[in-house]
């Protein structure tokens, strides 16, 4: 595929995954492009093993680029990646997702070249079957369900494997935070800001993604644990900002009620099974959050 100038950059942060990168970059060569063309570039963030071998191939099909760091952790890797971007607009996907089709039209679609829109796409668990998954999943789904419902349909977070935005406004945002070490707070910490800034974060159901996230019961905990280290220093930089009018830094008490119960709520397979791996979530990241609070206590 050639393009000299394309309109649109696909951004995708990787360690250590180079066996799941031929599926994205497979699903990535059957995109219908958008009005301009795209590219797609590949941060590795410092994979034990180099990962040419496995993008070679693609080159025929895409126009990659593929670009090595010392490991920094994924929000580096995605400010790194738009650094490289010619494209006007910026799209996010991680390496263990499947974009359909019409993915990045559908999100070039919600944006309608709006600078001051950031746009999420729809996530699909890609197990199904995998308790561990299927929860996360629920997660996500009920954090979305509960911002439409509080701001009549208006969002305040989308996940960065599914987002689109301008590159511009990336840039002018000071893309993400690099004080955030793993993929766990970094992108709630970017919408808190986008909306501080003045922006409008909407979704594009159309714009779907598979998500490969195989999560045994060890790794679950282990997410949710590090999503709450991330949690605390959200939390942190929320406080920070309340004095000019941030967003309340902690959810009501009812929020996690309402998830607990959310899978039975909205009749979901296995519903039991999920309210106990959601109330486990909870506990794990209560428990990262006090890890971090107390081995960080004056980190902002």
């Amino acid at each position: 595929m050639a393009q000299s100038e394309p309109v649109w950059s696909i951004v995708i942060p990787t360690f250590g995954r180079g066996a799941q990168l031929p599926g994205l970059l497979e699903a990535l060569s059957r995109q219908v492009p958008p009005a301009g063309g795209f590219e797609v570039i590949i941060v590795d963030d410092g994979s034990p093993q180099p990962l040419d071998a496995i993008v070679e191939p693609f080159r025929e099909r895409l126009v990659l680029i593929l670009h090595r760091q010392a490991n920094a952790g994924p929000a580096s890797a995605r400010n790194a990646g738009v650094a490289l971007a010619r494209g006007r607009w910026i799209a996010l996907t991680d390496d263990d997702c499947r974009p359909s089709a019409r993915w990045l039209v559908e999100l070039a679609r919600g944006l309608d070249a709006r600078n001051d829109v950031l746009i999420g796409g729809m996530t699909i668990n890609g197990f199904p079957d995998m308790a561990g998954a299927a929860a996360s999943q629920t997660l996500v789904d009920y954090l979305y369900a509960s911002a439409q419902k509080a701001g009549a349909g208006a969002l305040d977070f989308v996940t960065s494997n599914n987002m689109a935005l301008s590159r511009n406004a990336f840039e002018t945002l000071g893309g993400f935070d690099t004080d955030f070490p793993l993929a766990a707070g970094e992108d709630r910490d970017f919408c808190d800001r986008w909306i501080a800034r003045g922006g409008i974060i909407e979704q594009a159901p159309a714009a779907r993604i598979e998500h490969f996230h195989a999560l045994t019961p060890r790794a679950f905990w282990r997410q949710h644990f590090n999503y709450g280290r991330g949690a605390r220093r959200v939390h942190a930089l929320r406080q920070a900002r309340s004095a000019s009018g941030g967003r309340r830094t902690f959810e009501r008490l009812s929020f996690y009620g309402d998830l607990i119960i959310y899978p039975m709520r909205e009749r979901r397979p296995q519903a039991l099974r999920q309210t106990v791996m959601l109330t486990l979530s909870q506990l794990a990241t209560t428990a990262g959050y006090l890890a971090e609070r107390f081995t960080h206590s004056d980190r902002v």
